[in-house]
Parts: structure tokens; sequence; C-alpha cells
């Protein structure tokens, strides 16, 4: 894992998924299509079910049960209100409870293909400043490759 500086918060950082997880990346965020209500707001990871999904940074963790496009769970890990935050959606188990604090790549759930996914896949979001969907989210990928934890 790499330390690095992000956004108001400063510890490590990983990918979302393990080292020796073979995925493709659909580099899909702001794509327009029947699937989603305006414009997808995070990231794709193709990958097999049951694939472990790690935290990206360390925080806290919110689960939301009441959105239905993330499948059951739509798990939050938050570095504070106002910061940095990361969404993990599509998920077919979890390892964590709300209000659980989580370390930079600790597992948090497995990839599932829940609620709206047509497909095994891990949906990834990062809201730099705690925004909710429509709010002030980035190109997970492009973020990744800026903190230096995107493979490649």
């Amino acid at each position: 894992m790499a330390r690095r500086f992000v956004a108001g918060h400063e510890g490590d950082v990983s990918f979302p998924l393990p080292d020796d997880a073979s995925y493709y990346d659909q580099n899909n965020f702001g794509a327009r299509s029947k699937h989603w209500k305006r414009v997808h707001t995070g990231d794709d990871f193709s990958t097999s079910c049951g694939t472990p999904v790690l935290a990206v940074t360390d925080g806290t963790v919110i689960i939301h049960t009441d959105q239905t496009w993330s499948g059951r769970w739509l798990v939050i890990v938050s570095t504070g209100a106002g910061k940095l935050s990361t969404w993990y959606a599509h998920m077919e188990a979890i390892l964590v409870v709300n209000g659980q604090p989580v370390r930079a790549g600790q597992p948090i759930g497995v990839v599932g293909a829940e609620g709206n996914a047509t497909g095994c896949h891990l949906h990834l979001e990062v809201h730099p400043f705690g925004g909710t969907i429509y709010q002030d989210d980035a190109d997970p990928r492009a973020w990744l490759q800026a903190v230096g934890v995107y493979p490649g």
C-alpha cells in the first residue's frame, strides 16, 4: 500500500481489489446508459463474484440499506464529515458493520451482482468532500492513478 495525501486525508491508500484478482476496468465513469438515472457516478471493475473487496482508505463504515440500485447494501468508508468517502456497491456479502473503523486494504465485502447490475462487478465511487451521489463525484480510475495505487 502507498501512503499518500488525498483530499484532506493522510494515510494508506489501497486498490479496491486484491493484487492477484483478475478484473476488467469498465472505465465507465460519466457514461450515459438506460441503466442509470443520469450518468454513471462510479467506475465498474468486472471480476468474479466472491472476489474480496478492500477498503481504499482508512475510515469509518457507513452502511445504507435503502439504495436499491446498489443491492442490499451501499457501503461507504468515510474519512470524516466533509472529507473523502469511497462507496462500494453490488456486493453479495459484507464483512463490516455500521460504525466500524477500517484500514486501507482491509476486506470489507465480496463482489456480487446485486441491485442494478448486469453481472459480477464492484462499483466504486470516490467523493473527495463526502458529497451525495451527484455531488463531488470524481473519476475513480483517475483518482486511483493520481494517488499511485492503480495497477500498471
